[in-house]
Order: structure tokens, then sequence, then C-alpha cells
């Protein structure tokens, strides 16, 4: 295999970039000893998509396609094992009748950004940017289209911790929140 910018950037999308965004969800469960709270469309909805992207793969011959998404759902069941381990109850995991919106209208109905991870939120920000420069790069207007509109539903979902703060903890980078104040002690 030749080593071109192109495989370069191959690799670290397939093994750098997506595959450890959520680790920083999961280590965080492993501190916590457990999930609770959390939702498994954060793993199931990218799994789906990931499988989707794969068959367009195999349906163009794009290898690069291939090479990133077979290695991606591998990571996708390794995270999906890792909530389901530390689910409070064990229980299955199954995909919920919601789709990824569900966060945006449960962070409103709250008025609280408390359960939807910042570390997550800007790790797929940095991945959507990355898969549309992929997308304009080889000149595949699927993935270029696709990401456009993921990069807007990110943004928006991003722009609610200005409007709903979290509750109990400081937003990485934007600085907002948290929402409860510690009472002075007199």
């Amino acid at each position: 295999m030749e080593l071109t910018p192109m495989s370069i950037f191959t690799a670290w999308l397939g093994v750098f970039s997506i595959s450890f965004t959520l680790i920083t969800m999961v280590l965080d469960w492993r501190r916590r000893g457990t999930a609770d709270g959390f939702s498994s469309v954060n793993f199931v909805l990218p799994m789906l998509m990931t499988s989707c992207w794969l068959r367009h793969g195999y349906m163009t011959n794009d290898n690069t396609n291939i090479t990133i998404n077979t290695i991606n759902i591998a990571f996708f069941i390794f995270y999906i094992a890792a909530f389901a381990y530390y689910q409070p109850k064990r229980v299955t995991c199954a995909l919920p009748s919601h789709m990824y919106s569900s966060f945006q209208k449960r962070a409103i109905s709250f008025g609280h950004t408390e359960y939807l991870p910042a570390s997550f939120q800007y790790a797929m920000f940095l991945l959507i940017i990355q898969w549309l420069a992929f997308g304009l790069l080889t000149g595949n207007q699927y993935i270029a289209i696709a990401n456009a509109a993921a990069l807007i539903v990110n943004v928006v979902t991003i722009s609610l911790y200005f409007i709903y703060p979290p509750l109990t903890w400081r937003v990485p980078i934007i600085g907002t929140g948290p929402q409860l104040k510690e009472k002075k002690k007199e």
C-alpha cells in the first residue's frame, strides 16, 4: 500500500478520530461505576449510520470507505458492550423509539443539559468537520451533504448549552453552567 496523504487521512479517520470519539464517556462510566442517565442512542444510531456508509462503500467499490467503516463498526460493538456492562440493571441495549433529536427535546423539557455530554458533542463536531472535508476532497457529494446536515444538527445541539446550561458542571470550552449555585454557609 502506497503512503499518500489520502491514505494517512483514511487511517486518521478510521483509527483515531472516529474510534476514540466516545472513549471519554466510557471512562466517565468507569469512574462513576454506572452509565445511568445516558442513552444508548449515542452508540446505536452511529453504528446504524456506519453500517449504511459501509454499504455505500461496497456499492461504490470505495476501499477507503470500506476500511474506515469496518474499523468503526468494531469499535461501536465495544462501546455498546461497555454501555451494557455499566447499566445499573445490566439490561440489554435496545434501540429507543426516538432518534437523536430526543436529546434536544429532553434538554428543552428539563430546562438543562445535565446529561448531554459536552465532550461527545465537541468530538462529534470535529469528526463531522473531518468527514465533511473528506467528502469534499474526494468529490463524494453524498458524504459531503450528509455531514453538512449533521454539522447543522451538532451546532444546534451545542447551542443548547447556552440556552439551557447544565445543573452541576461547567461546560468545557464555552464555560456555561452550572445552574445550581452552592449556598454559602454562615
